[in-house]
């Protein structure tokens, strides 16, 4: 698909209201990831936003790290409710700028977007029942950052590891 993103350049952004979690999310249809979830109305991710539904509870924290622009958030803050917690790392700015302006577009008060890196100390006062780790992070790092959350709470964790970081 990368042969028609020519297409899509000069592209409009759009507002949509996500089917599963009912925000409003700003898209920038010039990327291929904000076009499938304009087109599907949802983050493209079904069996991982379907899993989610299946294991979180109102009043639970959920960590996102690498958060992108947002899309697993959303869903998490639904799906966690006012008591909840979802509590976001990603290093772009520009990453950081969109879910920023998605939380404030929809007055959501349980996503915190966190500039700091990510270590057990960011996370001391708080109990993770789901930690997600996208796919561009070292994800074994962030696991052996994360240990004494690991070991403390015992939070399902959610993520892709590449072979080479296996060998």
């Amino acid at each position: 698909e990368q042969h028609r993103e020519w297409f899509w350049a000069d592209a409009p952004s759009r507002t949509v209201r996500g089917k599963l979690h009912g925000f409003e999310m700003r898209l920038d249809l010039s990327h291929g990831s904000d076009r499938s979830t304009y087109f599907l109305g949802r983050w493209i991710d079904l069996q991982n936003q379907l899993f989610m539904r299946d294991l979180l509870e109102p009043g639970n924290t959920v960590v996102d790290v690498s958060a992108h622009r947002g899309s697993f958030a959303l869903v998490a803050s639904r799906l966690v409710g006012q008591r909840g917690k979802v509590v976001c790392f990603d290093p772009n700015p520009q990453n950081t700028e969109h879910l920023s302006h998605d939380i404030a577009a929809n007055g959501i008060a349980n996503i915190v977007v966190e500039a700091d890196g990510l270590s057990d100390a960011v996370l001391e006062n708080d109990h993770p029942a789901l930690i997600k780790i996208g796919g561009e992070e070292d994800n074994l790092r962030v696991i052996a950052d994360l240990s004494k959350t690991i070991e403390r709470d015992h939070p399902v964790l959610l993520t892709e590891v590449p072979p080479a970081q296996c060998a």
